[in-house]
């Protein structure tokens, strides 16, 4: 799979390469004209001009023009009764960088572009925050509804799942599938977006998530009702799975998960869904987190089922306060969770925040957890404040 996705990102570079090439034998051409026109001039010494230091710096900054930046950088603290001293836990939780520009015209007038995405952790031998490349892929739009992409990208069952609250934190906006279930929000691979006229369709190859095997990974996102005049144009549904190819070495079976979320979603004001989910996988997979597992499903594989319930919504905005009004800026949430199968999770989450800005929120709230014995993992409750700028 590496060295087929080697293969696909040299051809994007390549592609790249000849585009800009071709580009600057156009611009050559249609500076001609002028070229010949000055040969006419009369000049009273054979000496060109050399190129001016500000010609040069333009051509420089040129390099720069029509990259779009943004990010976010999330502060927090947490109050978690694991520890016996009751001590509040500071952190610099993520920080985010996307570099992107359009209009590299790959393919005529489609346009094409590179996203780089950094992010942060904080390490717990270390004691301080590490830095890694999240994401980093180029992507080439086909056609006006086909989009190619390749490189770490993002995998196609995790976002979806975010809705909106990654900001807030592991405990809270993390989704369900990689907070505990353990499968990685990226992949090295190549993806594949289909826009259809009611939503889209998003497929990936790559590593997988279980025994450094590979994976296909696939969801639709429907809103088939977007074009009604009553409140089922804001219906959505997504319906995805993924297929993990084990390595020639493990012992363990092929791994699958598969998910459907549907829901109500007026962004800016409210969302509220539901979620179901089944899963077989390796317990070597989860017994890093889940200690317990080794004990009870030593070289086996676990099946499990999970479901979530989850609202959002700004309460002022939805009565209709007044448009002035601060309050509308308020927002809540509340988040159930639930795991059942060979071994059991279940967690409860609420929190309440306050837009202070377009780019500038805060969230407080809790997150209480419960598992089964077989997971060797105590209930735990957190007291959490997350804090987010955006730019």
């Amino acid at each position: 799979m590496k060295k087929i996705l080697i293969a696909v990102l040299s051809i994007f570079f390549l592609i790249a390469i000849v585009a800009i090439g071709i580009n600057t034998a156009s611009a050559a051409e249609e500076k001609g004209t002028k070229i010949e026109d000055l040969k006419t001039k009369q000049y009273s010494s054979d000496i060109s001009t050399p190129v001016s230091t500000p010609q040069i710096k333009n051509k420089a900054a040129s390099l720069f023009e029509g990259w779009k930046v943004s990010g976010h950088v999330l502060f927090g603290a947490n109050l978690s009764n694991e520890r016996a001293a009751h001590d509040a836990e500071m952190y610099f939780d993520r920080g985010r960088l996307d570099l992107k520009k359009e209009g590299l015209s790959f393919f005529k007038e489609h346009d094409g572009g590179l996203r780089f995405t950094f992010e942060t952790f904080y390490d717990a031998d270390s004691k301080k925050p590490e830095f890694f490349l999240k994401y980093v892929y180029p992507w080439i739009k086909l056609t006006d509804n086909t989009t190619l992409q390749a490189g770490y990208i993002p995998t196609p069952l995790i976002g979806p799942e975010e809705m909106e609250l990654r900001w807030l934190g592991e405990e809270i906006g993390k989704s369900l599938i990689d907070t505990h279930l353990k499968m990685s929000s990226r992949t090295l691979g190549a993806g594949l977006e289909y826009a259809l006229p009611i939503g889209k369709i998003y497929v990936t190859a790559g590593e997988g998530s279980y025994n450094s095997g590979n994976a296909i990974e696939g969801i639709v996102e429907l809103t088939p009702f977007k074009s009604s005049e009553n409140f089922l144009k804001y219906f959505f549904a997504h319906v995805g799975g993924m297929y993990n190819m084990t390595a020639e070495e493990a012992k363990a079976d092929n791994s699958t998960l598969w998910l459907a979320r549907a829901g109500f979603q007026e962004k800016g004001v409210y969302s509220l869904s539901g979620m179901v989910l089944t899963t077989n996988g390796p317990s070597s997979r989860l017994a890093k987190e889940y200690p317990g597992l080794t004990k009870y499903f030593k070289n086996q594989d676990i099946e499990n089922d999970g479901f979530e319930l989850l609202g959002r919504v700004y309460p002022w905005k939805v009565i209709g306060a007044d448009n002035a009004s601060d309050m509308k800026k308020v927002w809540i949430m509340a988040r159930h969770r639930n795991i059942t199968g060979d071994f059991g999770y279940t967690q409860n989450a609420i929190m309440a925040g306050y837009d202070i800005s377009n780019n500038l929120q805060i969230g407080i709230g809790t997150a209480i957890s419960s598992a089964s014995a077989n997971t060797g993992i105590a209930d735990n409750a957190k007291f959490i404040v997350a804090i987010q700028l955006k730019f």
